[in-house]
């Protein structure tokens, strides 16, 4: 009698051209309980993004925060870092009623003065503390308690947005329990390593967005740039964006009609960014009781566009628009660009008072953006085109 054959020796391997298609392989490799998802390259579209509060900086990362991906937020002392997060996670909350956010402060320096600057936070901040809070505050006193909130928030909370800082501040166990000055080489780098492994792929699945804080530091080499990031080179490899925010200099700062500064330009540089071209340069207002100063953000970018123009005496003062308060549409439009910083300024202080001119202009120059943003995209295609 002969033996019947084995399973692996009666399947014999068949044509590529005869198989079900997509449904055959999607059939034999997607795995809903390991987690291993199987879905046509033409079916994917670019992640949810998260504001960051600035019109330029939303501009050139075209997908700003983007939901499910890491980002990395460094620079020096004094530069906006932490002001930045804050504002992004204000105007996630805000946008999106079932959003919730996460703020793991390592560094232990969020008081409620810094919050209630960002004016997008203050509703929710008036929450804390009740059942249904949706702006959650960790302090952690360990890199491992810190990452594993993460995690944890990433896990339970589709959706969501998460801002770690700093990732100095976040040392492993190790080192928070040894002696001050104990050498423990490597420990912060592999404690990162494990992480992102982690985070990544539970970050994806959820839709959560997780922000890395992170500090510059000085390093002794005469060769290349002078200064890195702490916690090794695992975030920069996981992060889907990177932006680095330079300190002011003096030309920076932003004072008012007598002479008293009270904020100052936050420049910005694109370090790495897998949704747009990289090297990005560019420059939004920080107030120090306000935040990012978005009115005047928006009157200096409808100046650049065109949507607004220049008058009055020296031909230096941006001239608002008189606006239909019934149908809020424009009673007269105008077209120049440029103008001084304080004519930008006296404008934006208007702009406080009117909501609905603020709403206007803001509509206006989203649809001029994605215009630009779109042009930008078709003359990189001609580009390519007409060199191959």
């Amino acid at each position: 009698m002969a033996k019947s054959k084995t399973k692996e020796e009666a399947q014999e391997p068949q044509d590529p051209n005869t198989l079900a298609s997509f449904g055959f392989f999607r059939d034999e490799i997607a795995d809903p309980e390991t987690g291993v998802r199987v879905f046509e390259a033409s079916t994917m579209k670019d992640p949810e993004s998260n504001s960051t509060g600035s019109y330029s900086l939303d501009y050139d990362l075209v997908v700003p925060f983007p939901e499910g991906r890491i980002t990395e937020v460094y620079g020096g002392e004094g530069t906006g870092k932490t002001t930045l997060c804050l504002e992004a996670i204000g105007r996630a909350l805000a946008s999106n009623p079932t959003k919730r956010g996460l703020f793991v402060n390592m560094e232990k320096s969020l008081n409620m003065s810094l919050m209630r600057t960002i004016r997008t936070l203050i509703p929710f901040i008036d929450d804390l503390g009740k059942e249904d809070c949706r702006l959650w505050v960790v302090n952690a006193n360990t890199g491992e308690q810190a990452l594993e909130a993460m995690k944890r928030f990433a896990e339970l909370v589709p959706g969501g947005i998460a801002v770690l800082d700093s990732i100095d501040a976040a040392q492993p166990e190790a080192i928070m329990a040894g002696a001050i000055g104990q050498s423990a080489m490597g420990n912060h780098g592999k404690l990162m390593s494990d992480a992102m492994r982690k985070l990544v792929g539970v970050a994806e699945s959820n839709r959560v967005s997780l922000i890395f804080v992170n500090q510059i530091r000085d390093k002794m080499t005469p060769y290349g740039d002078p200064t890195e990031t702490p916690g090794g080179k695992a975030v920069r490899f996981y992060a889907t964006q990177r932006i680095r925010l330079k300190p002011p200099t003096k030309a920076d700062l932003i004072q008012n009609a007598s002479g008293e500064t009270i904020g100052k330009l936050i420049n910005y540089k694109i370090i790495k960014n897998k949704f747009a071209p990289e090297g990005t340069e560019g420059a939004f207002p920080l107030l120090f009781k306000n935040g990012i100063f978005r009115e005047q953000e928006l009157i200096s970018q409808c100046c650049n566009f065109g949507i607004l123009s220049l008058g009055g005496k020296g031909g230096r003062q941006v001239l608002l628009p008189n606006i239909d308060r019934k149908t809020s549409e424009f009673l007269k439009k105008d077209g120049k660009t440029d103008g001084s910083w304080m004519s930008q300024f006296n404008a934006a202080r208007k702009l406080l008072l009117d909501p609905i001119l603020f709403k206007k202009l803001d509509s206006e120059l989203k649809v001029v953006l994605e215009n630009a943003r779109t042009n930008a995209a078709s003359e990189v295609v001609d580009e390519v085109q007409d060199a191959e």
